[in-house]
């Protein structure tokens, strides 16, 4: 009986940590993204700025 439940503890931790990861992942990419938005928008067309400003 107490295999069954820690089993189904583990999983249960899994699937939080899965969906943290997920979120997590979400918020670094539309964070990053913006960045890159923002150093676009101050920088103009001029490509050869951006770069040293993401970094």
């Amino acid at each position: 009986m107490r295999e069954i439940n820690t089993d189904r503890r583990i999983r249960k931790i899994e699937a939080e940590a899965r969906k943290n990861i997920f979120l997590l992942k979400k918020y670094v990419i539309g964070k990053t993204s913006k960045q890159i938005k923002n150093v676009k928008e101050k920088n103009g067309p001029n490509p050869a700025i951006a770069p040293s400003a993401i970094s």
